[in-house]
């Protein structure tokens, strides 16, 4: 089973104080880019497959449990003091992209999920059962927390932007067949004498869990003058899951 767990972290802290004019500016970005692609698939191809006996049965089974685990956390604190006009600006940044079946320029590769035969006779005393499941998962956990301040005796200006987007994509091909035809039209004999027949299952159990935050604050402290804050948190989300 193919699994991704990935950690990215960015941090920015600055202090600045003094007797005069202070100036502090912090930014701090992180960004993570996870992807998975194959295939999972089994497959009788060609012959004659007997299953006979009190273990007569014929299965073909094809799993797919694909994991992204993701935490992308960006930090960016600015603090300013001083005695004349004092400006502070902070900004953090996260962008994650999770992508299972995608790849990172926007084209769609699904994994293929897929239990089959293809040009093969088949003889089951009990049964034939075919299985393909897909339990992609993708859990991605992404925040960007900005806070700027700034004291002073006279004006004091902040601006805070926290600003999240995270992307997570499923995308499977999931099939469960029997193709009992070859190439020059002949028909295969495909049997299962027992009570549980001939089952075909195509299963998708693919799950996003996604927690984005984004967390601004501004804070602007002048007993004696004029203070101005400004603070902007944006997040943006974008979760699909597609079985193509």
């Amino acid at each position: 089973d193919a699994a991704i767990d990935a950690t990215s972290t960015a941090s920015s802290i600055v202090v600045a104080a003094s007797l005069g004019k202070s100036t502090a500016f912090s930014g701090g970005g992180a960004t993570a880019v996870n992807k998975i692609a194959g295939k999972s698939n089994a497959y009788i191809s060609g012959g004659d497959v007997r299953a006979t006996g009190a273990t007569g049965d014929i299965s073909v089974t094809a799993d797919n449990s694909s994991h992204i685990d993701a935490h992308v956390k960006a930090i960016a604190v600015a603090v300013a003091a001083g005695a004349e006009n004092t400006p502070a600006a902070a900004i953090g940044v996260s962008i994650a992209r999770n992508l299972i079946g995608h790849d990172e320029f926007g084209e769609t590769n699904p994994v293929e999920v897929k239990a089959y035969t293809l040009n093969a006779s088949l003889h089951a005393d009990k049964s034939i059962t075919l299985t393909g499941t897909s339990d992609a998962v993708i859990d991605a956990t992404v925040s960007a927390t900005s806070v700027a301040a700034a004291l002073t005796a006279k004006d004091a200006t902040t601006v805070s932007v926290g600003g999240v987007f995270t992307s997570n994509d499923i995308a499977t091909n999931i099939g469960a067949y029997i193709d009992g035809i070859n190439s020059a039209g002949t028909i295969k004999s495909i049997t299962a004498d027992g009570a549980g027949g001939i089952q075909l299952i195509a299963t998708d159990k693919s799950k996003i869990t996604a927690d984005s935050q984004a967390v601004s604050v501004a804070a602007a402290l002048a007993p004696a003058g004029k203070g101005i804050s400004v603070s902007v948190g944006v997040d943006v989300a974008l979760n699909t899951i597609a079985n193509i």
